[in-house]
Formats: structure tokens, C-alpha cells, sequence
């Protein structure tokens, strides 16, 4: 194991990969404290259950005296007086990624699923099918598998599963995290433009990607979703091995014989059956991604398919949080266009003859001259019959904010019912209104408005008369 320091301050411990980092930390020994002004949720129940003390703000803007270093996280900017109070002492400072590529990842075999969205669920199937196997790794992960809370580990393995984060790694280090993860084997699920305020054109953002690809050896592997056109373009631009997966026929391993059930989907790779309790195309690439990867840590198409038999799934997406005999209610983190269709996509597949609603906050758009103002409407469209959005949810204020009615009124021309409310009452008001026993809906709000989704939650049930187990409405 590495030489760590002794005891660990966290600047932004809330966020999920610096308070995973500080609890796998813990586990080797070292004393860890942590900062943050904001209880962005789940990690601060987490962190408490764990017995890690955290505060929202530093004494006097000082550090406790027994402090020998500090990891930060990427919204940590200079100014912050633990930050300054750190730097004055001549403490290490580390962002986080920067913390794991000195101390571990330059001694390890790892394996990192990037793209912009479904990274979170391959990595988490991958570290699954190894976990199963009796290969048990180190790992980083962006969201817990659910039934577990651990999102970071730190073992004696010499394989290091991680989930590439491409956003910047902070505190001046403009680098995306992933190009701190030394990739032996990569693995790609989708590429299309996401967080506007780092990559503001397309290309900027493909190109976080091209410099990811060449940091994969020779002796390596990259593994594709051929499916995903941004994804193929970043095809034969080094030697390194490429393996494709996905429906197309022209995949180096196909996903065949795919049919979606009550109880979720099943296919065939080559001659494995395989069969998940989740909805959807996009979770079988992503199934078929994990599988492929898991062969370079040694475990067969066989044994994976096996061990993706009992996977629950990633919190966060497609949440079931209520049922009646009709109706359910469903939770999911989705935003980006992308995202938004393979979740409806994957509702619209589990219930093919209910009416799907999502009660929508639009995030980090760009504003109105951002691409989502287009890209949205037609994602949402394809599977949604009724569409309850609130005014949007930005890092940065924009001149020409992103338009709640406007994108309303286009998916009213694509045949879709829309409604903008604009604010928490307004919603209730049109939930009441518009929405009807046999529904199914997902609520896609920010992690942080846990309260309002809550809130929005038991007036659907009201609403859809979805009774507890007690056979009572709530109140």
C-alpha cells in the first residue's frame, strides 16, 4: 500500500467521489475530517453514519492544527480560507483525481468506462460481474449500486475499476479527471456535447475524448459502443485494440435476440444468454460493454452473464418509489437529451400501453442559445404524453436564460401535452389537473431538491390513489 499521509482535511467532502475517497480512506486508517457548506445529499447521511465529522464551515477560516495534507473537490476555488490557510502552512494540496493518480493509479491495471452518459451503470455492472467472480477490485464510482453505499474502494488488488468523469479535475488543474486514470483498457459508451459551461462547443468537448483514447498502451484494449455516432468517430485514431459492441450488424460482437419483458430484457452475445431485472436498450450495451471489458481481467462472457442476473441497478435511475395496481412513480437523475430518451424510451418499453408523464427540471441548458433548447423537445417527444417542466436550473446565469414555455409550446407541436409551471405550488396545481389514475410517471428534478420531489411524490400518490401497505392515502 502506499504511503499516506497520516491525517486527510476534505475541502467539499459532500460531493460523491471526495467523500467516497475520504470513507475508503478511513477504512486504510487514516484520520479524515471534512468541510463543506452544502449537504448535497446522499453523502452527508453517509458520511455520518460512517463517523466522519464534517463541518460547514472552518473555524477562523483555519484548518485544525493536526493536519498534514488536504484533497479538495472540483468546485473548491481559491479564496476559500481552509484552502488559503492550507497553502500559507505549506500543506500538500490535492484535488481529488490528482490524490488517486499519485498515491494508487500508477501502480494498478485499470480499467475506466467513459462517455456522457451510462458510464455511472457499465462501471457499476463491471465492478458486479468482478465482485462475483471472487476478483474483488478497487474501484471509484460516480453513483452507489443500490443496496450499497460504498462508491470507492482501495485495496491490494492490482485491477482499478473507475468511471471516468470527464469534468474539469479543479482548483486549477483544468484536466478532465479521466486523463488522470492511466487507462490500460477503455471502455466508451456514448459521446454527445454535455456540461456547457467547460465545453462550450461540440468538438471542444469530443476532444477531452481524443486525448482519453491516446492514453490507452498498444497493449491495451478499447472497447466501443458502435451504436453511439459521437462514440465512433473516435474509432482507429491510435494502434491500440478496438472491440465494438452493439446492435448494428457490423459490430464485433452483436447484441442479438434482445426482447424487453415485464421483468426487464433479455439477449444473447454470441452463444451466452443473458437476462437483467433492468428496462431498456441502452442498460443491454451497456451490460454488453461491462462484459466485454471483465474478459481482460479474466472472467468469461459465461460468468458475467451470470453474475448480471442479480444486479439491482444504480440509484438514481428509473427509481421506483411508488406502485399502485396501475399507476407508478419513478425517480431518475436524467437531464441530458440523450439521457431523457433512453429513460423514457426504457418506460415506454415496461409499459407500452400507459400513459408516461415526467415532471421535468431542465438543467444546465446553456440557456437559449444552448443546444438542449432544440435537442430536448424531440427527446422528450418520443415517448412522453405529458410533460410538467419548472423553470430551469443553471451553474451560470445567462442573458437569454433557457425558455420553460418555449419548450413547452414545442412539444405541444410535436403532439405532446405540456405544461410549464412555474414554481413548486403551480406544479401541484397542474399535477392535480392533468394527471390521472393508470399513469405512469418519472420525476426528473435536481439531487439537491430532494424536499420538492418528496413533496411531489405524495401528491401523486394522492393523486393516482397509490395506498401504503396499510391501504391509506397519504396526507
Amino acid at each position: 500500500m502506499p504511503d499516506l499521509p497520516e491525517r486527510i482535511h476534505f475541502l467539499g467532502i459532500h460531493g460523491r467521489m471526495v467523500g467516497g475517497l475520504a470513507l475508503a480512506l478511513k477504512e486504510l486508517g487514516v484520520k479524515v475530517s471534512g468541510t463543506d457548506p452544502v449537504g448535497f445529499p446522499p453523502m452527508p447521511g453517509i458520511l455520518e453514519r460512517a463517523g466522519i465529522k464534517v463541518t460547514p464551515h472552518g473555524q477562523n477560516g483555519r484548518l485544525p492544527s493536526h493536519v498534514n495534507a488536504v484533497v479538495t473537490g472540483s468546485m473548491v476555488n481559491r479564496g476559500e480560507p481552509l484552502l488559503e490557510s492550507a497553502l500559507k502552512r505549506g500543506l500538500p494540496v490535492w484535488n481529488a483525481a490528482a490524490f488517486l493518480q499519485h498515491h494508487f493509479l500508477r501502480a494498478t491495471d485499470n480499467l475506466v468506462v467513459a462517455g456522457t452518459k451510462g458510464k455511472t451503470s457499465t462501471t457499476a455492472m463491471l465492478l458486479w460481474i468482478l465482485l462475483a467472480a471472487g476478483k474483488p477490485p478497487s474501484f471509484l464510482l460516480g453513483g452507489g449500486i443500490r443496496g450499497r453505499e460504498q462508491r470507492v474502494s482501495l485495496s491490494r488488488s492490482k485491477v482499478f475499476v473507475l468511471e471516468g468523469d470527464e469534468y474539469p479535475c479543479g482548483l486549477g488543474d483544468p484536466l478532465p479527471k479521466f486523463l488522470r486514470y492511466h487507462p490500460r483498457h477503455l471502455g466508451l459508451t456514448t459521446l454527445q456535447q454535455d456540461h456547457l459551461e467547460v465545453y462550450p462547443t461540440p468538438d471542444a468537448y469530443r476532444q477531452a475524448f481524443v486525448h482519453l483514447v491516446h492514453q490507452v498502451p498498444g497493449n491495451g484494449s478499447i472497447t466501443i459502443n458502435t451504436d453511439d455516432p459521437g462514440v465512433a468517430t473516435l474509432a482507429g485514431l491510435t494502434p491500440t485494440p478496438i472491440t465494438s459492441v452493439g446492435f448494428a450488424k457490423g459490430a464485433d460482437i452483436r447484441i442479438e435476440e434482445f426482447h424487453e419483458t415485464a421483468s426487464g430484457i433479455t439477449f444473447r452475445l454470441g452463444t451466452v444468454p443473458f437476462a437483467l431485472s433492468l428496462p431498456g436498450k441502452m442498460n443491454a450495451r451497456n451490460a454488453a460493454l461491462a462484459t466485454v471489458m471483465a474478459q481482460h481481467a479474466g472472467v468469461t462472457p459465461k460468468k458475467a452473464a451470470q453474475a448480471l442476473r442479480t444486479f439491482p441497478g444504480v440509484e438514481g435511475r428509473l427509481d421506483l418509489v411508488a406502485q399502485g395496481m396501475r399507476s407508478r412513480i419513478y425517480t431518475d437523475e436524467a437531464y441530458h437529451p440523450l439521457a431523457l430518451r433512453a429513460t423514457l424510451d426504457a418506460l415506454r418499453s415496461r409499459h407500452p400501453s400507459r400513459r408516461i408523464v415526467l415532471l421535468f427540471e431542465p438543467r444546465y441548458t446553456g440557456g437559449a442559445r444552448g443546444p438542449w433548447i432544440q435537442a430536448l423537445p424531440g427527446s422528450v417527444a418520443a415517448s412522453a404524453n405529458l410533460v410538467i417542466a419548472s423553470p430551469p436550473v443553471e451553474l451560470h446565469s445567462y442573458a437569454r436564460p433557457f425558455s420553460t414555455t418555449g419548450f413547452c409550446r414545442r412539444l405541444r407541436t410535436l403532439g405532446v401535452q405540456a405544461v410549464a409551471a412555474p414554481s413548486l405550488p403551480a406544479m401541484e396545481a397542474s399535477i392535480r389537473r392533468w394527471c390521472q389514475p393508470g399513469d405512469v410517471v418519472v420525476i426528473s428534478f435536481s439531487m439537491i431538491r430532494q424536499d420538492e420531489t418528496a413533496h411531489l411524490t405524495r401528491v401523486l400518490r394522492e393523486v393516482l390513489e397509490i395506498r401504503d401497505e396499510h391501504g391509506t392515502l397519504p396526507t
